[in-house]
């Protein structure tokens, strides 16, 4: 994804937000999430971050264009 912006991959993502949440009124994140976004700011699509090994796989119904923007769309898996 290219750590330093600019690259083919999710590269926004507010985990101190989350971290502070957290620490701050107990409140564990449920999911975390990250997103590509387009020069107007608005979003390309969004991934979840996944420790390593992982990766995101996608999950969703085959096909759907929209589905395969939403992160909710893919699960952490470790590769075979």
């Amino acid at each position: 994804m290219n750590h330093c912006h600019g690259g083919p991959g999710a590269d926004k993502s507010d985990l101190l937000a989350a971290l502070d949440a957290w620490v701050s009124n107990g409140t564990a994140p449920a999911a975390l999430s990250a997103a590509q976004n387009a020069a107007d700011g608005s979003s390309n699509f969004t991934r979840p971050p996944c420790v390593y090994s992982q990766y995101p796989r996608y999950t969703a119904a085959a096909g759907d264009a929209n589905a395969a923007k939403l992160a909710a769309s893919y699960t952490c898996t470790t590769p075979p």
